[in-house]
């Protein structure tokens, strides 16, 4: 190879080395310049996320139901712990758990573990006074609920992340929860903050404020007296809600067995039902109020109809029967009478003189086939196909039967009876705030209205409920000065799967408003399976409403209108 050749190679060699050095310099400088300075960013920079303060609930009046409060999570540092039995032993003590358990979690751990979040202040104080080597706590928070047990139904509960998971906190988790914010800092290599290091924040944004319709004393009063009944009948489980007659806002709404929202996971799957509304039941006679409107509202009866009730009803190859014989079963009786002394059987010739199609177009008016859709978990009623409704249960829809509903959903309908034919949809939220205090949503201004009857058969149905109240099966429930009216009703639970009813299992329950002529409140007390000897809703549920109602009169200035 002459001279000129090996000058010509070297300068080839060279030139390809350069465009190598060049190109792998574009590649790493240019092309992979993103990936190399997100690399360094993750070795010389931390990003820790700042939690939100998840937003406060309220009653109407401002009263603090849930709020969010500063807590400490602690951890433990397993490798600096120098006697991990005595430690065990000495954590258990502070967080009431079990030594063995703790134990095993710290034997023979390199690392540092989580001990317990969002510890109480009790716990947080215990925790500290041990003064424990290896022993570490950070900034958390944690939600609680200023009134214990106290509509734990509505307000639900929140998860281990501060998710809503139950009742208006997974709802509204949406609004409650804010926005996290973003904490940037430079670190060494063990990842340590670097004194005096630049930081880049973006400030979390808190959750927004709920103000409820449920107001606190009158859900106190509730479930008081509530409770009071359920320990004296010796019964499974019951509920109450009061609604404002005329906006359909639910000023209380008790569920029990209830629980504890801060401490939901020591409570039984019962005790987490919401009665009220995930609770299906068969109405029983508080549902003739919509038979007897029905008549109305279609011209079948007027209330000079005259009727022979009789003590038994043969329909369908089968026997329907007064739940107490009538002294004088021949005796004319008028349509008030039907809620006055609560007849079965010309309930049922109603019912069949209306017709199933006729009678579910009016249980669909009054919404009992669908979720009234105020809290999570509801159930929709039970109303079957028509081409499954057979001949008995046509004439058995006349006393509540056949078909289910929820608390709600029958409140709201009898409700709509209080109004002048109105149905008014139910609501549990007034307000939602911003954490600067601003309004951001008023639910009060449009309450979502419909009529459903006319104001004529409303009427009617009104005073025939007092007199119902005055002289019949609800007398238990008037208070003096007052015109209250309302209806009785008692079921034999039936049983799961169709399989007919249980023997000596009912439910009973009243349904009042309060006063009758110009309703101010519409009052739901159900009680499920009560054990006493009575066990109708008049000696059962009227009762309870009766003191409610006596309390929520005083406490709301109604004046007496007799």
């Amino acid at each position: 190879m002459t001279q000129p050749e090996r000058l010509r190679g070297v300068s080839l060699f060279l030139a390809l080395l350069f465009l190598l050095v060049v190109g792998r310099l574009f590649y790493l400088q240019i092309w992979k310049h993103q990936d190399y300075q997100s690399l360094s960013r993750q070795q010389l920079w931390q990003e820790d996320t700042q939690p939100a303060k998840r937003g406060n609930i309220t009653d109407r009046n401002g009263i603090l139901l849930a709020a969010t409060v500063a807590a400490k999570t602690a951890y433990i540092d397993c490798s600096e712990i120098p006697d991990p039995q005595a430690a065990a032993a000495q954590l258990a003590a502070a967080l009431n758990l079990q030594p063995g358990a703790v134990y095993e979690k710290i034997k023979n751990q390199r690392y540092t573990i989580l001990l317990k979040r969002r510890l109480s202040e009790q716990e947080e104080n215990k925790l500290k006074a041990l003064r424990l080597r290896g022993l570490y706590f950070t900034d958390d928070q944690r939600r609680v609920y200023l009134r214990g047990n106290l509509a734990a139904h509505v307000l639900g509960f929140v998860n281990v992340d501060n998710q809503g998971a139950s009742g208006l906190e997974y709802l509204l988790d949406r609004y409650l929860q804010g926005i996290p914010g973003k904490l940037l800092f430079e670190k060494d290599v063990r990842g340590q903050e670097l004194y005096l290091s630049n930081r880049v924040v973006v400030e979390p944004r808190d959750g927004d404020n709920i103000q409820l319709t449920i107001d606190e004393f009158l859900q106190y009063i509730a479930r008081k007296y509530l409770a009071a009944a359920l320990q004296e009948t010796r019964a499974d489980s019951g509920s109450v809600i009061i609604m404002d007659t005329n906006n359909g806002q639910i000023l209380a709404l008790v569920s029990l067995p209830d629980y504890d929202p801060s401490q939901y996971f020591k409570y039984p799957a019962n005790n987490l039902r919401n009665n009220a509304t995930g609770y299906n039941y068969e109405p029983g006679s508080v549902f003739k109020t919509i038979t007897v409107a029905a008549a109305l509202e279609l011209g079948l009866a007027t209330p000079n109809t005259v009727f022979i009730n009789g003590n038994v009803f043969e329909h369908a190859k089968r026997q329907i029967r007064e739940s107490h014989l009538l002294k004088d079963p021949d005796r004319p009786r008028y349509l008030k009478d039907i809620l006055i002394e609560s007849l079965n059987i010309t309930s049922a010739k109603l019912a069949l003189a209306i017709g199933k199609n006729r009678m579910q177009d009016f249980m669909r008016r009054f919404r009992l086939h669908q979720r009234v859709g105020i809290l999570p978990g509801e159930e929709a009623g039970l109303l079957a196909p028509l081409d499954k409704v057979d001949a008995h249960s046509e004439a058995v829809y006349g006393f509540g039967q056949a078909f289910s509903v929820t608390p709600l959903q029958m409140l709201a309908a009898v409700n709509a009876l209080a109004n002048d034919g109105v149905y008014v949809q139910p609501s549990l939220v007034q307000k939602i705030y911003d954490n600067k205090g601003r309004l951001l949503k008023d639910f009060t201004l449009r309450p979502e209205k419909q009529r459903i009857i006319s104001p004529q058969t409303a009427r009617a149905l009104r005073l025939m409920l007092q007199e119902t109240v005055q002289k019949g099966t609800a007398d238990r429930a008037g208070i003096p000065g007052y015109s209250i009216g309302g209806k009785t009703g008692t079921s034999q639970k039936a049983r799961p799967h169709g399989g007919g009813y249980y023997a000596n299992d009912y439910i009973s329950s009243f349904c009042g408003l309060v006063p009758g002529l110009k309703p101010r409140l519409t009052i739901l007390v159900v009680i499920d399976n009560p054990r006493n000897r009575q066990h109708q809703g008049g000696y059962v549920a009227a009762p309870v409403f009766r003191e409610i109602a006596r309390e929520a009169v005083r406490y709301l200035a109604i004046p007496e209108d007799m």
